[in-house]
């Protein structure tokens, strides 16, 4: 099981810097992006993707994920938006193809989205339980799987949370995308 941890601080190694741990993917305009879970159509995502398919090197859902992210934000320029959009293209997409899925209920499993900029970090969680998160005043972090055994807080499906950092310290925000 790969797990991905996001963490933002308000003292990071480097100032002004987020981290995103894991294997990372980076934009030409420095985000970083990361996937958890699994997408089974990414296929039919990949056939919308449009001038960026041909980016898209490798089979299986991650690289399809970063592209269709990365389309999303060209699109609509706010992490936040272009999350909930690329949600909503899954979605969308899962209505006309799932009879091609025999025995899924869903188009993917556990899926958390994860995109760092320098001065902050936004996450998706695409299925009860798929992105845990903690954070104190001065730090936030995400994580597909809790990394020890501190309080952590899981987040709801269809659940975009954003940490940025203001004035020193981390502000934390939820919203619902919806369904």
């Amino acid at each position: 099981m790969r797990t991905i941890t996001a963490t933002i601080s308000a003292k990071p190694p480097r100032p002004g810097a987020s981290l995103l741990c894991g294997l990372p993917r980076v934009s030409p305009g420095r985000l970083s992006f990361a996937s958890s879970g699994e997408l089974f159509i990414h296929r039919e995502i990949r056939s919308l993707l449009g001038a960026y398919a041909s980016e898209v090197k490798r089979p299986g859902d991650s690289e399809v994920l970063f592209w269709q992210v990365m389309k999303m934000m060209d699109a609509y320029g706010s992490p936040e938006t272009a999350l909930a959009m690329a949600l909503d293209e899954i979605r969308t997409v899962w209505l006309s193809c799932k009879g091609a899925y025999p025995g899924l209920k869903a188009p993917y499993r556990d899926l958390g989205l994860f995109l760092a900029a320098p001065d902050s970090i936004t996450v998706l969680c695409g299925a009860p339980g798929a992105v845990s998160w903690t954070a104190s005043p001065a730090k936030a972090v995400f994580d597909s799987a809790p990394s020890d055994a501190g309080a952590w807080n899981a987040m709801k499906a269809s659940e975009i949370a954003r940490a940025r950092l203001a004035g020193g310290r981390v502000k934390l925000t939820f919203r619902k995308v919806a369904a």
